[in-house]
């Protein structure tokens, strides 16, 4: 029997729902088999291939509507492919990595066309998702905090902090991001109060430097609020990062670190020294400066530029820079995408994970969108006059 791609309902949000609140269940049974040492199927990657196929089958069935609205996705795309099988015979070490960083571009589309052509609001749906989520995950975090359970900690160490459900450090910070911007456009005040408690227990320094930049450029640039306001505001965020950042680092490991006179190993978590004794160990035959790695087996320290040099090379970050550019364009109306779009790439400057997660840039862009839903759906509109 012929499949008819066509025959398929893209623009029902469905699909795009169902792969998100699997993805999040089947981290949460990922993070279960990784703390207790369990050896178990990687579900979670399954359904990552799932969903890339079903955005593959889209972009081969609206490939004209992609070229005409949003073809720098696929030029961005076409030239990291081309960039990847140039390491050649070498490329095989890479090929998860490769599939994890190109799973955006190919998604990309699909929800693009989600949010712009679905009759049901995607940003209504979408925030009542990240609302059950952070209630869930506020709840499980409560009762990891009261019973001192092992699975709802943020590290499988002795390092304090609690992200319930959420798979990992890196990953955490870009999901209170979103659902805070979420929160935030839609006046959800008890959820932006939930939001901030969860992120204070989180132990993580990228969660904190998120929260507080994107709260204080948004109340900053509010223009709804009074100066007073504003002043009062952002002095209160910022007493609030100063504090909670010291008392992180006053804990162990970072307290150690900086008795011994490691203090910027403390702040970025080993991420500079990682990073000097990486680049005393590229050599030509591991490494072009064009197209990245070739046969390095260090790729990734959670620094974002850093981390695409070292995969795609200087081509590669060419690439991103054209991919971004692009993509402001797209949201440049509302303000929040912005300061969304900005404190994601500042955070993920210094923590990395943002494109190399599917799952953390895929919510990224689902954020965004929805922000601009009107925007979007009214391109929509236009196209139906025209037809008529």
């Amino acid at each position: 029997m012929r499949l008819n791609l066509k025959s398929v309902n893209y623009s029902h949000p469905l699909a795009l729902f169902l792969f998100l609140i699997l993805s999040f269940f089947t981290d949460f049974i990922d993070k279960v088999c990784i703390f207790y040492k369990i050896d178990f199927i990687k579900l979670n990657r399954l359904l990552k291939i799932v969903f890339l196929i079903y955005s593959i089958g889209f972009c081969i069935t609206y490939y004209k509507f992609i070229f005409k609205k949003i073809k720098f996705v696929m030029i961005s795309l076409l030239i990291l492919s081309i960039v990847f099988f140039l390491k050649g015979e070498n490329y095989n070490l890479y090929k998860v990595e490769f599939l994890r960083y190109i799973i955006l571009f190919i998604s990309f589309p699909l929800l693009f066309y989600v949010v712009s052509y679905s009759k049901i609001s995607i940003t209504t749906l979408f925030y009542s998702f990240l609302k059950y989520i952070i209630i869930l995950n506020a709840a499980l975090i409560l009762l990891g905090i009261l019973f001192d359970i092992q699975i709802f900690k943020t590290y499988n160490a002795n390092r304090f902090g609690f992200n319930g459900i959420l798979l990992s450090q890196g990953f955490t910070p870009f999901v209170y991001l979103c659902a805070s911007i979420m929160f935030w456009h839609l006046k959800d005040k008890l959820m932006l109060l939930i939001i901030a408690l969860i992120a204070l227990v989180s132990g993580i320094k990228g969660v904190y430097m998120a929260e507080f930049m994107a709260m204080t450029l948004i109340v900053f640039c509010d223009k709804t609020l009074d100066r007073t306001f504003k002043v009062k505001s952002i002095f209160v965020l910022f007493f609030v990062f100063i504090l909670v950042t010291l008392v992180t680092l006053s804990m162990s490991p970072f307290k150690e670190l900086i008795k011994s006179g490691e203090l910027l190993t403390a702040i970025f978590s080993y991420r500079t020294d990682n990073l000097v004794l990486l680049i005393s160990e590229l050599t030509k035959e591991n490494f072009n400066v064009l197209i990245g790695a070739t046969r390095l087996l260090k790729i990734r320290l959670e620094l974002q530029l850093v981390d695409i040099v070292l995969f795609f090379g200087v081509i590669g970050l060419m690439v991103y820079t054209y991919f971004v550019f692009n993509l402001y364009k797209i949201i440049r109306k509302n303000y929040l995408a912005i300061i969304l779009l900005v404190t994601a790439l500042t955070t993920s400057f210094f923590t990395g994970n943002l494109f190399y997660l599917p799952l953390a840039s895929l919510l990224l862009i689902l954020t965004l969108f929805c922000l601009n839903e009107k925007v979007l759906g009214a391109d929509k509109q236009i196209e139906k006059s025209n037809s008529l």
